[in-house]
């Protein structure tokens, strides 16, 4: 889809599977909200969410109620938030949430997961520097090193959610983490 004349927001409802492949949306104008819920898997694959050169709009996902969601390497070109609430299980690939754009210098993302079971791992350079990362209600596996590859966060939340394996240096040296 190119996305212009102000398209504000794309809703997918009670779908089986859906694989939003690289350059599924270019914008090339306006802001984005993609929202999917009650539905059963939903991949988001790498570049799913391309911007067109010159172009400054902002992009957030939400995500309710799917059994599974997977997100592929640097899916999103910009991204200021990212909200996933009940999924039995969430895949995130290496560099997931990074974003091949910064439009500002201040950290501008924040990511939201809440009740997940299962967040199997948390790779390398998955969050970029954000204003908020919180998982309520997870269940992680492992949290790699460099996981939280920013140079600042606002404020990182791990509230009643298990954490099975959190290796040494999960946040990179340098991190400036204003409040865990």
């Amino acid at each position: 889809f190119d996305l212009m004349d102000g398209v504000s927001q794309v809703t997918f409802h009670n779908i089986s599977h859906l694989n939003l492949e690289s350059e599924g949306f270019q914008l090339q104008y306006g802001d984005l909200k993609i929202s999917v819920h009650d539905s059963s898997e939903i991949s988001f694959g790498s570049h799913c969410v391309t911007l067109a050169s010159g172009v400054t709009s902002k992009l957030s996902v939400k995500v309710n109620n799917v059994e599974e969601v997977k997100i592929g390497s640097m899916a999103y070109d910009v991204l200021d938030s990212i909200e996933i609430v009940k999924a039995k299980k969430l895949i995130l690939e290496e560099s997931a949430l990074k974003p091949s754009h910064y439009l500002s210098e201040r950290p501008q993302l924040k990511v939201s997961f809440r009740d997940i079971k299962s967040i199997p791992s948390l790779p390398k350079m998955t969050f970029p520097a954000a204003s908020e990362v919180r998982f309520d209600s997870c269940g992680l596996g492992e949290v790699n090193a460099k996981a939280f590859a920013g140079n600042m966060y606002e404020n990182v939340t791990f509230s009643k959610s298990i954490v099975q394996n959190l290796r040494s240096k999960a946040f990179s040296d340098g991190s400036l983490i204003l409040r865990l």
